[in-house]
């Protein structure tokens, strides 16, 4: 690229910018044996079993804080607390802690 002006040198700064970052981005290694390819894979299937498993742990608080987030107001602290499966007592003091409630005076 021939730069004749600023906008022109500006214009191949950008392109070589561009082409340094390409070359960055291809250092993700590309098993080059039979080995290498079978350890990655087992590798890539153990991180998605984990990842199942972490998946299903959090199932139930998902479904739980699902049922309150979709019920429109509709329900009251006490029935939250039951659908969190905390005691009613222990999510009011939470909840006053960390002043998302408060007590009238009187």
């Amino acid at each position: 690229m021939v730069e004749r002006n600023a906008k022109g040198k500006q214009a191949r700064q950008y392109f070589i910018d561009c082409e340094r970052r390409a070359r960055a981005a291809t250092h993700i290694a590309i098993p080059q044996t039979l080995p290498e390819a079978l350890r990655l894979a087992a590798d890539l299937a153990e991180q998605n079993k984990q990842l199942e498993a972490k998946n299903e742990a959090m199932a139930p608080k998902v479904e739980a804080l699902d049922r309150i987030a979709t019920a429109d107001g509709a329900m009251c602290i006490t029935n939250a607390a039951k659908t969190l499966q905390v005691r009613p007592k222990e999510l009011f003091g939470w909840l006053q802690t960390n002043r998302w409630i408060y007590r009238r005076q009187g």
